[in-house]
């Protein structure tokens, strides 16, 4: 029937306090274990007046400390001016965390100011080191640089290389 509402056998207040808050499980976590949807748990809680973390809040802090902390990395974030992975390591949150952070402060990606690898090799010489060595990770080691830098400065020079893994159809630059 359509508008009607499936109903579920819901626990008591004190079962919800003590499975979100005491035993710190997640909406998700309640839900499947009580086979409801997340939203009805969600609306669970809100009836018995129990406060639904955000979606990144660490277990067992307040949102007002979350909030604190969301503020003091984004502060950090544009004074030191650190790659997004490293602000988030030491927040101990995801970078996908941390983007959302910076993208909710309006702040932008930091540039972290690291040049770009430049090896001083002629196209020519490039070609030549390619099909003598027959691999991407050799022509790295004999350039003293790492995979993806020898890919890119085999593709800039024009020279075509598998992607990925051996055995994979080449791609065109």
């Amino acid at each position: 029937m359509a508008g009607h509402r499936k109903e579920y056998a819901r626990p008591s207040n004190a079962k919800l306090r003590s499975l979100y808050e005491e035993q710190h499980e997640t909406v998700g976590t309640i839900a499947k274990s009580l086979d409801v949807p997340p939203g009805r748990v969600r609306e669970w809680l809100a009836e018995a007046g129990i406060a639904v973390r955000q979606g990144n809040q660490k277990v067992g802090v307040s949102a007002e400390e979350w909030e604190k902390k969301k503020a003091r990395v984004v502060e950090l974030y544009r004074e030191l001016s650190p790659t997004i992975g490293a602000a988030a390591k030491w927040a101990e949150v995801s970078p996908g965390t941390m983007r959302a952070w910076l993208s909710e402060a309006g702040v932008g990606k930091c540039k972290t100011g690291k040049p770009r690898i430049e090896v001083d090799i002629s196209p020519e010489e490039l070609a030549r080191l390619y099909e003598r060595e027959r691999s991407v990770a050799r022509v790295g080691v004999a350039l003293g640089v790492g995979v993806a830098v020898a890919r890119r400065l085999l593709r800039e020079s024009g020279i075509k290389v598998p992607w990925g893994k051996a055995g994979k159809t080449e791609r065109e630059v």
